[in-house]
């Protein structure tokens, strides 16, 4: 049976029972034969985990686009997710064996310029993966079903914010297990901050539930924590940069006010925001101004202010 998987990563799948290879497919299932664990595949995707087929896991299946290597292109890479796919070209070299953690529906450009991997909970998720990356599987984040050093890199956009306190340490120490030694990075995440428009939102009785619950953020964390947690697991930073640190948020977080507990004013500012987001040239403008004025304006503003950030991690020598 042919997997979604290219050389390298059928080649450095475990166990995440035993830590076995898993080498050996019988009746569309991949057999540990140390352990005897099984693991079914659907269409190419070997499942790590319980399928999704009751809807309980939320799927993202939207395929990124990729970026031309021409000067339109470059442009369009530097403003997309807040430079997030531009940081990765920079710290990642081309063929690269990357893993997406929390990949949704996969990315084009990365599928194209990296060995890559997506990762994700949804299985309808991963099976779309496939489509834009060469390798996909069902999976958590905690164990992954990797070889320890089998990643030249590591990425996620809007994962970090999810783990609590009982699922980051672990999520962070099998990221650094199947890092290899000095490889890097890269994360695109929201921070917990009191400042700007969030100032405000925190005193609303809906703030929790918005935001925190419906979004399931259990892990918002101020920036000194998670320097505290990236310590702690054996990371160095390599480079930070932080966004969004007044009232000019992003779109996503506008949008969510379309809420009939929220303010007349802010709801109305919501829809618009909301009906920008639904045209993509509308939607791309907006990006562009609030990316713009986060490297001008924001630059001059604390960083402590921020609510999002994108975090450069090497994995530590010693």
């Amino acid at each position: 049976m042919k997997l979604h998987l290219s050389e390298h990563w059928r080649h450095n799948l475990e166990c995440p029972t035993c830590k076995a290879p898993l080498d050996q497919v019988r009746d569309q299932t991949l057999v540990c034969l140390c352990c005897q664990g099984r693991y079914p595949i659907s269409k190419g995707i070997v499942k790590f985990r319980a399928p999704d087929e009751d809807g309980s896991q939320p799927a993202f299946t939207t395929v990124g686009q990729d970026f031309h290597e021409n000067l339109v292109g470059r442009f369009g890479l530097y403003m997309a997710r807040r430079h997030y796919l531009y940081r990765i070209s920079n710290h990642v070299k081309p063929g690269g064996r990357l893993i997406e953690i929390g990949s949704g529906g996969g990315s084009r450009y990365l599928g194209r310029r990296y060995d890559t991997l997506g990762v994700d909970l949804s299985l309808s998720a991963a099976q779309v993966c496939s489509s834009s990356c060469k390798s996909a599987i069902q999976s958590g984040a905690s164990p992954l079903p990797l070889a320890s050093n089998s990643a030249d890199g590591i990425v996620s956009s809007c994962l970090l914010e999810h783990l609590d306190d009982t699922t980051v340490r672990p999520v962070l120490s099998e990221m650094c297990r199947v890092l290899a030694s000095g490889a890097v990075m890269v994360h695109f995440f929201d921070l917990d901050t009191d400042h700007g428009f969030f100032s405000w939102a925190k005193r609303q009785d809906w703030y929790g539930r918005i935001f925190v619950k419906s979004r399931g953020h259990f892990g918002l964390r101020p920036w000194n924590e998670w320097e505290n947690l990236f310590a702690e697991c054996g990371f160095r930073i390599q480079a930070a940069q932080f966004f969004c640190k007044w009232w000019i948020q992003d779109a996503s977080t506008w949008a969510a006010l379309r809420d009939d507990e929220v303010p007349p004013l802010a709801k109305s500012v919501a829809r618009v925001v909301g009906s920008a987001r639904s045209s993509r040239m509308l939607s791309l403008g907006v990006d562009c101004i609030t990316t713009f004025t986060d490297d001008t304006i924001g630059r001059l503003m604390p960083d402590r202010w921020s609510s999002k950030a994108i975090v450069i991690l090497q994995k530590s020598t010693r």
